[in-house]
């Protein structure tokens, strides 16, 4: 038997919150890192970074980008301004066309990877759009990986990377099969049994610590198919969504209902949810659940 109760509202709006829940808007802060000026706000891109980032809901991830974030913080000419800081430590550097090598890095056009020198491949590429892994396109630049490897004060590595074509479109990486679970050594997924020789001299802790900011990096982007609808999608248990707030908001028989903020440079719903509201009438007189 039902209890009798009042008809449910389910109620999905991006406009104005009613007056009992003012209280709960949770500000998405506005991000402006093209103001930020190297040796006055940031000292190196890792610092950069950390600096405009969202920061997530779940303390165990701390920060998230957004691609489009990504790419207004590491524009080509930081990039160039970071690998020239490399020169002066790294002399594998000074023979090198940093412009081309940034260009490789934000794949921002027909690049190949003759940018750079020493052992590169040449192999044309395009630029990708934010919501390529939607369209099942890939991404064949190298931005997330420097993002990571920045963040872990190794960017001067990023050659290595390139050389072994090590691309973005590879994340995330797998933990290799054929070596010790300890040893936390990252292979292709598409050869999980091959590890990469670019983290063989990598101490354990570094290789942790990739495998971990690697889905932060690649965070879920909530997009529209081409006609507008939500798409069916199918994710890895490790896959990190854009929460800034998620909270638990009712539990019903079923399940859960919660309130989930994400910056909007992370999804496409912005138009479809403007001012939607969907009521589901339900027969508080009936003895029982409608047939499905």
């Amino acid at each position: 038997m039902l209890s009798k109760m009042d008809t449910p509202i389910v109620r999905v709006n991006s406009g104005p919150l009613e007056a009992e829940s003012i209280n709960e808007i949770v500000q998405i802060p506005e991000l402006n890192p093209e103001a930020a000026k190297k040796g006055i706000d940031y000292e190196n891109l890792g610092i950069l970074l950390r600096s405009y980032s969202y920061l997530h809901h779940d303390t165990n991830y701390t920060f998230f980008w957004s691609c489009g974030l990504l790419k207004r913080i590491l524009t080509k000419e930081r990039i160039v301004e970071e690998l020239d800081g490399y020169r002066r430590k790294f002399p594998w550097f000074r023979n090198q066309d940093l412009p081309s090598l940034a260009e490789n890095i934000l794949r921002s056009g027909g690049v190949n990877d003759n940018g750079l020198r020493g052992g590169g491949r040449t192999s044309q590429y395009q630029l990708i759009p934010s919501d390529s892994r939607l369209k099942g396109e890939v991404r064949n630049g190298y931005l997330n990986i420097f993002a990571i490897l920045l963040l872990l004060n190794k960017g001067f590595l990023i050659g290595t990377f390139i050389e072994e074509r090590i691309c973005d479109n590879d994340l995330p990486l797998a933990n290799c099969r054929t070596t010790p679970v300890w040893a936390s050594m990252l292979s292709r997924k598409s050869a999980p049994e091959h590890p990469l020789d670019c983290f063989s001299d990598w101490d354990i802790d570094k290789r942790e610590m990739f495998a971990r900011w690697q889905h932060v990096l690649d965070i879920v982007y909530l997009g529209l198919s081409s006609n507008g609808n939500i798409q069916h999608r199918q994710l890895g248990p490790k896959a990190v969504f854009p929460w800034i707030s998620y909270k638990s908001k009712q539990n019903g028989g079923y399940g859960c209902v919660y309130h989930a903020v994400a910056p909007p440079d992370c999804h496409e719903f912005t138009k479809v949810l403007s001012a939607v509201s969907i009521a589901i009438p339900f027969d508080s007189s009936s003895d029982s659940l409608p047939s499905p």
